[in-house]
This record gives structure tokens, sequence and C-alpha cells, in this order.
């Protein structure tokens, strides 16, 4: 068959008035699709708009939002999270926003019905905390903290949280929030609570309260607010789980000490195999110590106590198991006043020390009196500093352990001379005799402390020279033996063997004749007042002003 132009013209026409509907109809599916594409938006337009609301409200000084309404999908604005369940739509979830923000917070986060976690900590928040945050039913973490212009006169909105873990509100003011202990006790699932430094009043009596008391909640952090110990029968309620309980710095001004706290810790039974912590440091307890040796996970032990007739409740701790934790016994700043009695056999059957662990025990600035008892032989660190000890330091040589890394025993009333049993302490780091009556000459054995940093033995009635053993002390980098009697000439060796060394302190003592520029590297070097010249003190240009005040710090 012959097809003319003509025809195949026709036939053509025919084909396009055919097709092309499809075609295009195709072309145009295909770029919609392309176009959908290119402009999912996950984020739901109301969660969207209460977000931009709550911008608002917001000072926002150091552009961190800057984000938030440059897409219309926030769920990419900083610091806003999403649930990925829906490919096309997505809730808000999550809102960290932790700092470098001010402002109000506005209502219209209630819109969030889906938040499980918001986190609005360490910034600058006024205002009151919208009581509208009770829509928000289904979030798990809450924390204001920092926030210490912010307030709420009551916390009646935290009732309707009932899936709440983690609540933290430290620093806001709840000063007018009298029910707030009703409100935390319908929180059934609990776990976290740090509500330090609230203004908390007091606990009203817990047989008023009807709640859903949590089963879980296991820190608790109470402290720096005016409660008294009507507090602990409220906590009584959580006992079954509870692991770390913090009351410091409170007016808990328990008289007897013995009969409140030891009913408090008798009804805390259901907690002892759980709880770890307890600090009630600041909180003017008086009369000897209940008994602690229930709780055998028990590792920390802080208590502030005015008067204590005894410690034989404390160290008598031989059941408690310690394995894997650091156990300190902290009594700083308490006011203790009396004898010590003999501490060494008070934790030798405890699981772990002396194997994996030491133990670590700080009695200074107290009024103890009488000499220094025996101590633990596991003991790591030791702090009786600033107390009124009298005696010699022979209790030293009764530890056979080589756990000792800490020793501050300054600013009592400690005679005798140095003992040479220093040496066995092969991990000590810093060895504070400073202020005491000591007397005589240091042992050569003292260079057998290989892992020394910090010497000092100032302001004591130590004489002869400084031994040569000393050089082998390569940590060493503070000695102050300032206020003695060393006698002779000053060793070269301090400023060439002890290459670590930056402060040398031998004031007001009876030596001399030293070379200056053997001392070139040191920060901090003082002859003043010796033998040579009554008021000279040593004084380089590259010289650096150290605190001495700061010198025996002791180690975390």
């Amino acid at each position: 068959m012959i097809i003319t132009r003509k025809s195949s013209l026709q036939l053509l026409h025919v084909f396009l008035l055919v097709v092309l509907p499809y075609l295009n109809l195709a072309l145009s599916t295909l770029g919609s699709r392309v176009g959908d594409h290119a402009e999912i938006i996950r984020c739901i337009e109301r969660e969207r708009q209460a977000l931009l609301k709550f911008k608002q409200d917001l000072i926002d000084d150091y552009g961190r939002l800057s984000s938030w309404g440059s897409t219309k999908d926030c769920c990419k604005w900083e610091g806003v999270h999403c649930s990925n369940h829906n490919t096309t739509t997505s809730h808000v979830t999550m809102l960290d926003l932790r700092g470098d923000l001010g402002g109000k917070i506005s209502p219209s986060l209630l819109e969030l019905h889906h938040l499980r976690y918001l986190d609005l900590s360490e910034n600058d928040f006024s205002g009151p905390i919208p009581h509208q945050f009770s829509n928000l039913s289904n979030l798990r973490h809450l924390a204001l903290c920092g926030n210490f212009m912010l307030n709420s006169q009551n916390l009646e909105w935290l009732s309707h949280l009932s899936l709440l873990s983690h609540l933290d509100l430290y620093g806001v003011s709840l000063s007018k929030a009298t029910g707030w202990a009703q409100s935390i006790s319908n929180l059934p699932l609990l776990k976290v609570l740090y509500l330090f430094d609230c203004s908390l009043p007091n606990v009203t009596h817990s047989s008023s309260i009807r709640s859903n008391y949590s089963m879980s909640l296991s820190f608790i952090d109470l402290s720096y607010n005016s409660l008294s110990s009507s507090i602990f029968n409220w906590l009584l309620n959580f006992s079954s789980s509870l692991v770390d309980i913090n009351l410091a710095r409170n007016e808990l001004k328990v008289n007897n000490l013995t009969e409140e706290l030891h009913k408090f810790l008798e009804k805390l039974s259901g907690a002892k195999n759980s709880l770890e912590s307890l600090v009630l440091i600041d909180n003017r307890l008086q009369g000897p110590l209940p008994d602690f040796t229930r709780f055998s996970l028990l590792g920390e032990l802080n208590l502030c106590i005015i008067s204590k007739a005894h410690f034989s409740n404390l160290f008598s701790l031989s059941d408690l198991g310690f394995s894997y934790n650091a156990l300190t016994i902290n009594f700083s700043f308490d006011w203790i006043d009396g004898l010590l009695p003999d501490l060494s056999l008070s934790f030798q059957d405890i699981p772990g020390i002396g194997i994996g662990i030491g133990i670590g025990i700080d009695l200074s600035y107290n009024l103890l009196t009488g000499p220094i008892p025996l101590v633990p032989q596991s003991v790591s660190s030791l702090n009786l500093s600033k107390n009124k000890f009298r005696g010699s330091l022979s209790f030293l040589c009764a530890i056979t352990g080589e756990w000792l890394k800490y020793l501050d025993l300054s600013n009592n009333g400690l005679s005798g001379e140095l003992p040479y049993c220093l040496s066995r302490f092969k991990r000590v780091s810093i060895i504070s005799l400073a202020t005491n009556n000591l007397y005589g000459e240091i042992p050569s054995s003292i260079g057998s402390l290989s892992q020394i940093q910090t010497l000092n033995l100032r302001n004591n009635n130590l004489s002869g020279e400084v031994p040569s053993s000393l050089k082998r002390c390569t940590m060493l980098g503070i000695i102050d033996f300032r206020g003695n009697r060393f006698t002779g000439k000053v060793p070269t060796w301090l400023g060439t063997h002890l290459t670590s060394l930056l402060v040398l302190i031998l004031r007001s003592n009876e030596t001399n004749n030293y070379d200056p520029f053997v001392y070139y590297s040191l920060f901090d070097i003082h002859f003043g007042t010796n033998q040579w010249d009554s008021t000279l003190k040593f004084n380089l240009p590259w010289r650096t002003v150290v605190d001495e005040a700061a010198l025996m710090t002791a180690p975390t």
C-alpha cells in the first residue's frame, strides 16, 4: 500500500488527538508527585503555630532559634524532635532548649499533646509556670531547673502528668506551693525528683494526703529548703525503691537524733537493699548516731551533727557491702568533741575493702582530743586536720596496707618525731603535718615516697639538714618547710634533681648559702628570714605568686 504525504499527515494528526491527552495527564501526574515529594512537611500545622507563638514570648539574644520559621517543617527546627511513626506527618515529641533563652513560658505549648520530653533548664525564664502544662499528659521528662525567676504557686497541674518519670525544678520558687507533696505523691511512675533550693514549705501530715505513690522513685533531692523532720514520714511512702536521699541544708533540727532518725531508718527497711547514699549535712542534728548497718549498699553517709556522745554505731558498719564502691566517712565542720574510738576493726569484714577499694575518713574542723586511735588498714584518705589531737604519730606504723594516698594531720597538737614507717606508704601523694609540735630530723626513709607530690611540714620544731634521700622523690611539686629549725646549706639538688618542683618555701629556718640560679625554674620560692639575712626574700622577675591556701587542697 502506498502512503502519500497527505495521508501521513492525517495519521499523525489522529495520533496526536488520541495520545496527547493521555501523555499530558501522565506528565502532569509525574510532575505533581515530584512536587509533592519536594514539599513534604511532616510537622502538623497546629503544632507549628504553637511553637511560633511560644517563640514570640522568648528573648533570644544569641539567635539560637533562628531556624524557627525559616522552613515550614518545624521538625527541622533547632531543639525540636518529632516522632517517626508516619512518613508524611509527625508529632512534636521532644523539645530540648537548654540554655541561652529568656522571657516567659507561653501556655501555647499545651497544643503539643504528644510531647514526651521537655527541657527548658538553665535559662532566664521568669514568671509563673503555666498551669496549662497539665494538658501535656504524655510527658515523661520535665526539666525547668536553673530558672531562678520562675515560680509556681501550686503544683496541682503536676497531678495530671501520670506518665512523668523525671522531674527537675531546681531553683524554681515554690514557697507558696503548700500542697507540693500531695501533687508529687500522685505521680505513680516518678523515678527522679530534684526540688533542691525551691523554698519548699513544710509537708502537711501524711495521713491527710490521698495519693498514688510511686513505687519506683529512686533519686530524691530536697536539699537547701526549710523542711522539718516531718519530711521523714512522707519519704516512707517511697521506701521500697529509694537509692539516693539528699536532705542537706534543711531545718530538721532533730533534738533526739537516735529516736527520730532511728525510727525513720527502721521504717525505711524497704530500702535496705537499695539505699546507696544518705546526705543530711547542715541540719543541726543532735544526739548519738543510729545504726546504719541494715543498708547493705550504703556507700555514702554524710551527716552534720552538733553534739555526739560517741561514734560507736557509725563505726560498726562491719556488715555493709561496699564492693565496687568507695566508702567515705565525712564529718568535717561538725564541731564534734571528745575522744575518737578505735577505728581499726570497724571495717575489716566489709566485702571489697582492702581488695578493690579503700576507705576515706574526713573528720577535719572539729574539736576532737586525745591521741589519734588506730585507723582501718585499708585507709586511702585520712583528714584529721584542725582538731585538738595530742600525742605522737605512732598510729601510722600500725597501718600495714599501702592504700594511703592522702594524709592531712595539720593544725593539731601532735608531738614527737617523724616515724620511719612513713616509707611504707608507696602511693601517698600529699602529706601535710603542718602546725604541730613535731621535732627531730626528717628520717632518710622519706626518700621511699616515690609518688609524693606535696610535702608540708611548716610550723613545727623540726631540725637538722634537708635529707639527701629526698632527691629520689622526683614527683615533688610543693615543699613547704617554713617555720622550723632546719640548718645547713640549702642543697642545690632541690633545683636540679627535683624537676617537677614548682614551690619551695624554707623561710624562718636557720639554713644558709644558696645559689639562686639553681632554682630558676620554680614558680614560687621563699628563703626569707634565714640565718644569712633576716629580711631576705627570693624575688626573681619570673616569680609567680601561688596561693598558699590552695597548696593543700585534698584530691577529689
